[in-house]
């Protein structure tokens, strides 16, 4: 990431199941590499992520486009951090990692800062593989 420019856009869930509403249509974006060497990632809640099931198998698993998301365990419990999100009383964390792994997506989880640094793994492993790669973002963290 030393010396390169990232652009994050944030995406609100529109309240529909098919995606999110940008200027006016909804969908989930697929990014396509612009000049300049722009890598963008998709940002969105657990919720986001069951919600585009579909548009997620079409894009990236069928059509072997490379994404990467940027995915927040939101309903994750303070008492559950540092232990495995399989311990969460609550399902939409529970879930993430089986519901990732029984459709054949690559994920790596964010607890730390110091996992930041999987964020270039993660788009080195969604270009190689042609596929998504899902970074679990499973505690609040502070960007210094």
């Amino acid at each position: 990431m030393a010396g390169e420019e990232h652009h994050f856009v944030g995406l609100s869930q529109s309240g529909s199941r098919k995606g999110w509403d940008i200027d006016g249509k909804r969908r989930l974006p697929v990014p396509i590499e612009r000049g300049g060497g722009k890598r963008p990632l998709v940002m969105m809640q657990n919720q986001g992520l069951y919600n585009c099931f579909n548009t997620l198998r079409a894009v990236c698993l069928d059509a072997h486009i490379p994404m990467v998301f940027m995915v927040g365990q939101f309903g994750r419990e303070f008492s559950n951090i540092g232990h495995p999100t399989s311990e969460s009383a609550r399902s939409m964390v529970r879930i993430a990692e089986p519901f990732l792994a029984s459709i054949g997506v690559p994920y790596h989880l964010l607890d730390k800062e110091e996992d930041l640094m999987k964020l270039d793994q993660a788009y080195e492993q969604a270009q190689q593989q042609r596929t998504a790669v899902v970074l679990l973002v499973g505690a609040p963290m502070a960007w210094r």
